[in-house]
């Protein structure tokens, strides 16, 4: 980049800036700090809120380590960003620390349209034994969720798995001692062989089955009980 390109750089409007380096850092934190090195305004405009806000944390492990690492995950947290939001959730929740505050976390993410927070938040109202909840939770799976595009559930699912690859799971009430079949007893549940739950998903026309079959591929990859 020459002196002139660097020149306009320096002059483009505040929020211009801002809400370039925000839809850098949305797509990747790495290419984030790239930019920071371009120029000084980049530099200094990159810590503003709405970068900060925006700013993609899949390059990060779910679970901070390090004093400079948990005043970014604070930062990243006031500015309401929510993957933050979402993995605070996750932590309370699984390890125990405050399950309630936790799942008000997660549950607070789905207004931020995060697949995640949607996931994990319907998995665990249709886990529960009653069929008011039970309902809710398959009507937002439902929704998040088509049947024409069941592919996307592998994706977010192994996204889960891998942020909680680091947590304790010391709270294991949400999937434990579940009915892991459709609540239609005329159904059979599909159940295929164990080491492929990864692999494929099952062929159903019935929604309630297919998540049923959902909760059976966490208490198999868990161990739940």
């Amino acid at each position: 980049m020459d002196a002139a390109e660097m020149n306009i750089l320096e002059h483009l409007p505040q929020e211009m800036i801002v809400e370039i380096l925000s839809r850098v850092g949305s797509s990747s934190c790495i290419q984030l700090f790239s930019a920071k090195t371009i120029c000084k305004s980049f530099l200094m405009f990159s810590e503003d809120p709405l970068v900060v806000k925006r700013i993609s944390l899949d390059n990060y492990s779910t679970v901070p380590w390090g004093n400079t690492m948990v005043s970014f995950y604070n930062r990243c947290l006031l500015s309401g960003n929510p993957q933050a939001i979402f993995r605070l959730g996750l932590h309370l929740y699984f390890d125990a620390k405050d399950i309630q505050l936790g799942l008000q976390k997660i549950k607070e993410d789905t207004n931020h349209k995060l697949l995640e927070s949607f996931y994990v938040y319907g998995l665990n109202m249709f886990a529960s034994n009653q069929n008011e909840a039970k309902n809710i939770g398959l009507e937002m799976l439902n929704q998040t969720f088509s049947a024409e595009n069941l592919d996307l559930v592998v994706a977010v699912r192994s996204k889960v798995f891998a942020m909680l690859r680091d947590s304790w799971k010391t709270n294991r009430q949400p999937f434990t001692d579940l009915a892991t079949h459709c609540p239609l007893t005329c159904h059979k549940p599909y159940l295929p062989h164990r080491h492929v739950f990864e692999l494929y998903l099952p062929i159903q026309e019935c929604m309630s089955c297919f998540w049923s079959y959902e909760l059976t591929v966490w208490k198999d990859h868990f161990g739940y009980n």
